[in-house]
């Protein structure tokens, strides 16, 4: 969405035609290439900009890559963007030479100004906002941008990427109900949880789009054949009153789409719910973290297990299929205190469920306590780390197997339990009828039944963070090399899933 997002506005704003450019968007990950073939694409198409979007987990990997299209294009521009190179922007080009500047924060206007400063109309790099950048031996850096009035802004250009089926699935089994995108009706979060970056990212601030400017897009994706969204919000339910008269204005102009949202625990009323369900919403996701209220605190998450409970039998009684989300890992964390998760899991009645093990990134709070005992690296702001680099409480083996016992706790329920949800998935839910009928003769679900949901992909994820993939350095962090080892450049990037 961030880069249909910055494809919109420098086209349709006409900074394309005073840059006398034509841009194109390569969706690299989701076309499943490998660093060679994602290597080979740039080099044939050669561009005067690249820009690239960048994720702590395919940071290294990603830089190797890059390293070896500047060796072959030395002239192309190779401009970052994204959470991780915001928080590490003046890193970025102090130790990359080959990135010629960082964009931080929202990136539509930058990118846009950046153009222009690269075709000759704009003389200093310096006037960019959010920009850093190394020049003749110093850093230009100016504050991260944000774009104040969403309806400001075009509407993503998804014909850049219409050759791309996206959509959900899990272990090979397509969860997806017809033509799928995306949509942003807010950006920011007022919260501030340890364990996320996003309200960092945008200072607390949430920002939000008009009803009409929401509406209006969702009317044109239909037009567009699509058929189900997932609303990317931080925290869609945040405004109930918003929510109700968006539902109620989806209702009015008889716009038919599945859509999928997150919302908080405390953020649950039953006439939101139910008004969701009126206009179209399937599911929600809430981020439930943990089932003990020691661990909630430590977060920040200003929750309880008891608003959880609440909210999940709110939205079920609306109609609604709930997805819980779950992190294990927190450094106060004890045994009994995930064992109180477990039980939660198995207590609730959710309809899916997402565990991850607690990472720590860069910048965040949890990084600065490690750094100040003196248990972070020189390099460690070039990736995220999972909390057993550097603190104590659990290894990497325990987190693995903490993850893989959590969903065991959701799937090894009673078959009178499973049946019901299976009935409920077919007389409620027409995604998930679709997604039964799509799959009845999909080997991949029938292995997943097989085996109760055995989650090896969560186990395998775990177990393989922290590999420096695709990156060689010296000791001496003045020469360092970039390589790719052949089973990197012979296979797929690794998936963060």
């Amino acid at each position: 969405m961030a880069l249909m997002y910055v494809a919109s506005y420098v086209r349709d704003l006409g900074f394309l035609e005073r840059a006398s450019a034509a841009i194109e968007i390569l969706d690299a990950f989701t076309l499943h290439m490998g660093p060679q073939t994602f290597v080979d694409e740039i080099v044939r198409k050669k561009p005067d900009v690249l820009g690239v979007t960048l994720t702590s987990r395919m940071f290294l990997s990603a830089i190797a890559s890059l390293s070896r299209i500047h060796d072959a294009l030395p002239n192309t521009k190779i401009v970052l963007g994204g959470i991780h190179p915001t928080f590490t922007a003046r890193n970025i080009v102090e130790t990359f030479p080959f990135i010629d500047c960082v964009i931080k924060g929202e990136g539509e206007r930058a990118f846009a100004e950046l153009l222009l400063y690269y075709a000759g109309e704009a003389t200093k790099i310096s006037a960019i906002p959010g920009i850093t950048a190394a020049r003749n031996g110093r850093v230009i850096e100016r504050e991260a941008d944000t774009v104040r009035n969403l309806d400001d802004l075009p509407f993503p250009a998804r014909d850049l990427v219409k050759n791309i089926r996206y959509g959900y699935s899990w272990n090979g089994i397509d969860l997806t109900y017809g033509k799928f995108t995306s949509i942003v009706t807010s950006r920011g979060c007022p919260f501030s949880c340890k364990f996320c970056t996003n309200w960092v990212f945008t200072n607390r601030k949430l920002r939000t789009r008009s009803i009409e400017n929401v509406v209006s897009e969702l009317e044109l994706i239909q037009s567009q054949g699509y058929k189900s969204c997932v609303i990317v919000d931080d925290i869609y339910t945040a405004n109930k009153k918003r929510v109700i008269r968006m539902c109620d204005e989806i209702v009015k102009r008889k716009i038919d789409l599945v859509f999928y949202c997150e919302g908080r625990t405390d953020c649950a009323d039953p006439q939101v719910f139910r008004s969701m369900k009126r206009a179209g919403f399937s599911s929600i996701l809430f981020g439930m973290e943990s089932g003990s209220q020691k661990v909630l605190d430590f977060f920040n998450k200003g929750i309880t297990p008891d608003k959880s409970r609440i909210a999940v039998a709110n939205a079920k009684k609306a109609g609604l299929q709930v997805i819980g989300a779950f992190i294990i890992g927190a450094p106060v964390e004890t045994v009994e205190d995930i064992k109180a998760t477990l039980a939660l899991i198995t207590e609730l009645d959710l309809d899916g469920l997402e565990v991850n093990a607690l990472g720590v990134s860069p910048w965040d709070s949890l990084y600065n306590e490690a750094a100040k005992i003196g248990r972070t690296k020189q390099v460690d702001w070039m990736r995220d780390h999972l909390v057993s680099d550097y603190f104590e409480n659990l290894t990497q083996q325990e987190l693995a197997k903490w993850v893989e016992q959590a969903y065991y706790a959701f799937f090894y329920k009673s078959p009178v339990s499973n049946l019901k949800k299976f009935i409920r998935y077919i007389v409620k839910s027409r995604d998930g009828r679709n997604a039964i009928v799509r799959n009845i003769v999909n080997p991949y679900a029938w292995k997943l039944i097989i085996e109760r949901g055995k989650p090896s992909h969560k186990i395998e994820e775990i177990l393989l963070s922290g590999t420096e993939m695709g990156f060689i350095k010296n000791n001496d962090m003045n020469e360092m090399k970039f390589e790719l080892a052949p089973s990197v450049i012979e296979g797929n990037p690794p998936s963060p899933f």
